[in-house]
């Protein structure tokens, strides 16, 4: 008997020394889990909020109050209403990139200065001049289906209904609709009410909801007993969901497709760019169905007269324009055609493509090579100007 309770002292012995060295880890370790997460508390309420409903919002280092969209020229009910709608390209409109920028570290303007605006200093004076109010809703990697959830939100819980609707719809949509968003979509009666990202297993979400975990745990109390104590419960947590997660994926997906389907997808920038090398009908298929879903969500609202569908190469298109030489053997703007073309929705004629690849290859002194920053994605800051008044020209009267 005494064996017995020995053993059970011991174990029970050896669990506290285990805890207390972990507990002590965590204390010594404490800063750098809170280094870089949310501090105020609005901020990470609203982020928390529409990461279940958008996926993501703009980063947590912008104001508050442009983490969901950003004003151009002060939106009124009254007046007529422009949204731009897209992702990193319209983002850009508010948070210009870095010319010189080498890296994605290193993408974001740290001057400030007004003069670094030409896009945004362009579109104010253009909607102050006609009257009319302009948001900007662009975020990164937002592509038909987060733009469609973006519709909603930003009518419920924004009031804010746009007469106008100028959307971008990059190249890199394709990937996106396929790879990041295609598991995590909410539907409701058929109709999609949202897209988290619960069900997404590359690396950038599993540290997305951990900086959120992080935030939430250092804004709820003042107790650093505490917050070690919350950090060492959501730790195990997080690692065995994180294990179980991954695991029981690549095993289904190696009973399913044998041993070369057990390879997860990181839906980083390379994945993205390779649809658009080795396109299948498949994915294509399902960019088309995100698309119409947005088409048919947006026609549907009364108080949108007109929505522009806007497309531009990047680079490797341009270079086929060009030349033949560029290496992507699908462009999205052909796949927008196609779409317009083919659906069959009330008021299509609210619908109309401004379509860059045409427009440039009727005039290819337009845009050039070097109007690309590092990634050969995004545009420079005067190009990208110019890319928002030829969109505009094509707009017409308003």
């Amino acid at each position: 008997m005494k064996k017995i309770y020995f053993k059970i002292f011991s174990i029970f012995l050896g669990l506290m020394l285990g805890y207390c060295c972990i507990f002590l880890t965590f204390v010594f370790t404490f800063d750098k889990h809170f280094v870089n997460t949310i501090k105020s508390k609005e901020k990470f309420e609203i982020i928390n909020k529409y990461s279940n409903i958008l996926n993501h919002v703009r980063g947590y280092d912008v104001k508050t109050s442009d983490l969901v969209y950003s004003s151009i020229n002060k939106y009124n009910l009254n007046n007529r209403n422009i949204l731009f709608q897209g992702d990193s390209w319209y983002e850009q409109i508010n948070f210009p990139a870095n010319d010189f920028a080498t890296n994605y570290g290193n993408i974001s303007l740290k001057n400030n200065s007004p003069k670094n605006y030409k896009t945004l200093n362009f579109l104010r004076e253009w909607t102050l001049q006609r009257n009319v109010g302009a948001i900007n809703g662009g975020t990164g990697s937002y592509s038909p289906s987060l733009m469609s959830v973006q519709l909603e939100v930003l009518e419920n819980d924004f009031n804010i209904k746009p007469n106008f609707v100028i959307a971008y719809i990059d190249q890199t949509d394709l990937g996106d609709e396929n790879c990041k968003y295609k598991d995590n979509k909410i539907f409701k009666d058929k109709k999609l009410i949202s897209v988290g990202n619960s069900k997404s297993l590359g690396r950038s979400i599993f540290n997305y909801n951990k900086l959120l975990k992080f935030s939430e745990i250092n804004l709820s109390s003042n107790s650093r007993f505490y917050k070690v104590h919350e950090l060492m419960k959501f730790y195990f947590w997080f690692e065995t969901n994180k294990f179980f997660k991954i695991n029981s994926y690549k095993i289904s997906q190696i009973l399913d497709k044998g041993w070369s389907g057990r390879k997860i997808s990181k839906c980083n920038t390379g994945e993205m760019l390779n649809y658009l090398v080795k396109p299948t009908d498949e994915a294509i298929d399902y960019f088309k169905m995100s698309l119409e879903e947005y088409l048919l969500r947006a026609s549907k609202k009364k108080h949108i007269s007109k929505i522009y569908l806007v497309t531009f190469p990047h680079l490797e298109h341009l270079k086929k324009i060009y030349d033949g030489n560029g290496k992507f053997n699908l462009n999205i703007s052909n796949v927008v055609d196609e779409v317009l073309k083919n659906i069959l929705i009330p008021n299509k004629d609210k619908i109309k493509h401004i379509n860059f690849s045409k427009i440039i290859t009727k005039d290819n002194k337009i845009f050039k090579y070097e109007d690309y920053i590092f990634d050969n994605i995004h545009l420079k800051q005067k190009p990208h100007k110019q890319f928002l008044e030829e969109t505009l020209k094509n707009v017409g009267n308003l």
